[in-house]
């Protein structure tokens, strides 16, 4: 069966894999069938609660790691809350009110007793320009610097090398397409103490945590393997933070 191609600026036709793409492909080729943007590319009529309070931790986390507008999570947390209520289409879950509250006092939990006690990864902050050529020479941590800027919520978009798969380059070619890309987002980047290897700092609220599937997780996999190739330094392994959906 055919894919949906997305069409670069220069005109080349491509394939586009997402790591959300590749699960949902192994648990249930129907579930991606309707839901992946390679086929159907449909989504739920109704906003879930557990996609939009993920979203909203994501959002206060990512200011508070990089230009820290709001000063404290929770306070990034409340504006984007605040926003989305007015501003979706769809009407925010039943029990908005209630993942609120609990999301407030994770966050102010995470910054005034969590933090306190654990030693947490700087922010790597790369330079800034509009082509993103630079920030394959980022040259360590300048948060004051105003033409840098703090690598959160990072986009990165990968080329596979077609001439090193020969069974993909065939079948990319049998749909047409022109290039295969790897394209997601890194919740956070790190560097180490000594300025020089980073580490991916990956996000996941959860009903429980998880501990016996990082080495095979195609999130912590891939993005080691991206990070290596956006900055061009050693990616030292993924800082995995798990927060727990429970008031503390």
């Amino acid at each position: 069966m055919s894919l949906r191609l997305s069409t670069m600026k220069d005109g080349r036709k491509a394939i586009i894999i997402r790591t959300s793409d590749r699960i949902s492909f192994k648990s249930c080729r129907r579930k991606w069938g309707w839901s992946s943007h390679l086929k159907a590319n449909l989504g739920s009529k109704y906003l879930a609660s557990p996609l939009w309070f993920g979203s909203a931790i994501h959002y206060a986390l990512e200011d508070y790691h990089g230009y820290n507008y709001f000063e404290r999570p929770s306070q990034a947390f409340t504006a984007y809350c605040v926003a989305t209520s007015k501003q979706y289409g769809r009407d925010l879950p039943d029990d908005a009110q209630e993942h609120y509250d609990m999301g407030v006092k994770m966050m102010d939990y995470y910054v005034d007793h969590w933090l306190r006690f654990r030693q947490s990864t700087d922010t790597f902050w790369a330079p800034h320009l509009p082509n993103g050529d630079e920030a394959h020479d980022a040259g360590g941590n300048g948060p004051h610097h105003p033409a840098w800027i703090p690598q959160v919520e990072v986009n990165f978009e990968i080329p596979i090398p077609l001439e090193d798969f020969p069974l993909l380059k065939a079948y990319a070619e049998m749909q047409g397409a022109d290039c295969v890309l790897y394209r997601g987002t890194i919740d956070r980047v790190g560097i180490d103490e000594d300025g020089v290897g980073l580490w991916i700092v990956e996000y996941k609220t959860a009903k429980r945590p998880e501990n016996f599937h990082y080495m095979t997780d195609p999130q912590c996999t891939v993005y080691c393997w991206a990070g290596v190739h956006i900055y061009n330094r050693p990616v030292y392994g993924v800082k995995y933070y798990q927060f727990v959906k429970n008031a503390p």
